[in-house]
């Protein structure tokens, strides 16, 4: 049992960290070895398909971030199939030693799964609150300068760059105006026209 937790660990780390193959080489072989030692021990399917089960979810969770439900379904599935694991459903030589799985390793694996679901929740609740900030979101609020008239829709001048944009507000725009940028969407810049700063007006100089 322990040569199987250690390589579904190695799976898991894999999968978590493509790439290494450290962890991915390792866990086959405890695997293979894992699944030669049990063939002379009186085997349970149904415990050994619960404990590749569990595997599976946790490999699910690190891609889909379920804030931590098939975590606490792998843990379920590990603690159940590692307790029924060594408990054939049909009679078995008397001459076959009688094996159980150790508590402490159901516990520690359990716990691991559940550590790592917690983890993961943690990471996705965090993303979801963090506002995300691209490039082109960062553009709302600069001002341009319209290169063609946009009627509704033509090219600006912002952050020094060309876009594409679609004039959203009530005044139109011709060459040369400009413009403030209010939503992006995709590529397409949404601007209104702006009114140039006004020049502060000086009171004519009399002539002595």
């Amino acid at each position: 049992m322990l040569l199987l937790s250690l390589g579904f660990a190695g799976i898991i780390i894999e999968f978590y960290t493509p790439g290494s193959f450290g962890p991915g080489i390792a866990g086959a072989i405890f695997l293979i070895l894992g699944f030669m030692a049990l063939g002379s021990l009186p085997l349970n399917w149904a415990g050994l398909l619960l404990i590749a089960l569990a595997a599976a979810l946790l490999i699910i969770e690190l891609y889909t971030h379920s804030v931590g439900v098939l975590a606490i379904g792998a843990a379920v599935a590990f603690v159940i199939g590692a307790l029924l694991l060594f408990t054939p459903t049909t009679p078995v030589s008397p001459s076959l030693p009688v094996v159980s799985v150790s508590g402490w390793l159901i516990a520690v694996m359990a716990a691991l799964f559940l550590t790592i679901g917690i983890l993961i929740a943690r990471l996705a609740i965090s993303s979801r609150r963090s506002k995300p900030h691209s490039g082109t979101e960062l553009l709302i609020g600069a001002i341009g300068t319209a290169k063609t008239d946009l009627a509704p829709i033509g090219t600006v001048l912002v952050a020094s760059e060309d876009w594409s944009a679609e004039n959203v507000g009530s005044v139109p725009i011709t060459h040369g105006d400009r413009v403030e940028v209010v939503a992006v969407r995709g590529t397409m810049l949404q601007v209104r026209r702006v009114e140039p700063p006004q020049q502060s007006a000086t009171a004519p100089l009399e002539e002595l």
